[in-house]
């Protein structure tokens, strides 16, 4: 009795365009949140990354207004989210 031989061929993965990834950690590729969704054609990079006008218009005024109440000697405001970020020796993590 004869077996059958079946090759298969190994899956390749699809290359992913520059224009998802977010930023390179240690020459790795950070890639924005849903960049999956983009691939297999479910949402537009458009939906994926970025801030929208109304979105950078809500976060200026809310920073504005933090800035002019807090006191500005003991915090620092940060407009965006920074992963990991050092300033004159201090460390500083929002994680």
């Amino acid at each position: 009795m004869a077996i059958p031989i079946v090759f298969e061929e190994p899956k390749r993965r699809k290359r992913v365009p520059s224009y998802l990834v977010y930023e390179t950690l240690n020459g790795k590729p950070l890639y924005y949140k849903g960049y999956k969704d983009v691939l297999s054609g479910k949402k537009t990079a458009a939906e994926i990354m970025g801030s929208s006008s109304l979105q950078a218009a809500i976060v200026t005024a809310i920073v504005m207004f933090i800035g002019r109440t807090i006191n500005r000697k003991r915090y620092l405001v940060f407009q965006m989210n920074p992963a990991f970020m050092s300033i004159m020796g201090v460390t500083f993590r929002t994680t």
